[in-house]
């Protein structure tokens, strides 16, 4: 059998990143879908409000005090990777927050921790 947890702990923090970005934006939209009957331009509008980097820094800065061990090992290796793609309406300081929480987010679809997504999706959710 696999270990899942064992297998995303070993798993590079930028492609925990790359995978949680995904799993991250999927989720917002399914929510604004469920919850919407605005056509597709509104709903990419409402979406862009929950993505850029400056409100997932947001959403880190409220979690960052709950985070698991492990959480928090994947957010410390995400944050200190080099980088020179910063987006242009963001910081160094929001990226490097954004990505951390992208890297928790593909850490946890990993281990399979659906609930623990929920959460923080929540938590975007209430930040808005």
């Amino acid at each position: 059998m696999i270990n899942l947890e064992k297998e995303a702990k070993e798993t590079n923090a930028l492609v925990l990143a790359f995978l949680g970005d995904a799993v991250y934006t999927l989720k917002v939209k399914e929510f604004l879908v469920r919850e919407n009957t605005f056509k597709a331009g509104e709903l990419n509008r409402m979406a862009t409000k929950f993505i850029r980097a400056s409100a997932q820094a947001k959403v880190f800065d409220e979690i960052k005090n709950s985070l698991s061990l492990d959480e928090q090992n994947v957010s410390g290796r995400a944050k200190n990777v080099h980088t020179n793609n910063v987006p242009k309406n963001s910081n160094l300081e929001e990226y490097k927050k954004a990505t951390s929480l992208e890297a928790i987010v593909g850490y946890n679809h990993l281990c399979g921790n659906n609930d623990r997504i929920d959460e923080i999706i929540k938590k975007a959710r209430e930040l808005q």
